[in-house]
């Protein structure tokens, strides 16, 4: 709800147009809903701290370096992350919605 007020207060003092802020709202909306379904998904609960783990992991290397090849590349190859992070569709879109907002910021 915080990044929705955020978006509000960007269009009232006119930085962030209505259909930008529409745009983004959705982008949260499906990271929501996309963060439920690897919930679902994971079963345990271990699981899904390892799954958050990494994506946690992932996301900061970005945001330390974004600018970097070795960051901004997963390789699916990686017999770890196959098993333990690509197992799980939703991975895909809320790596995609997340790197949206990192690299759409202004």
């Amino acid at each position: 709800m915080d990044n929705l007020i955020k978006f509000e207060l960007l269009i009232e003092k006119e930085e962030l147009t209505k259909q930008e802020y529409n745009y983004m709202t959705n982008q949260l909306n499906k990271l929501l809903i996309n963060l439920e379904e690897l919930k679902r998904f994971t079963i345990k609960a271990q699981t899904l701290l390892d799954v958050l783990n990494i994506l946690e992991k992932v996301l900061n290397n970005l945001i330390k370096d974004p600018s970097s090849e070795q960051f901004r590349t997963l390789k699916l190859t990686n017999e770890k992350l196959k098993q333990s992070f690509f197992a799980y569709p939703s991975v895909f879109d809320i790596l995609s919605i997340v790197i949206f907002f990192l690299y759409n910021q202004r």
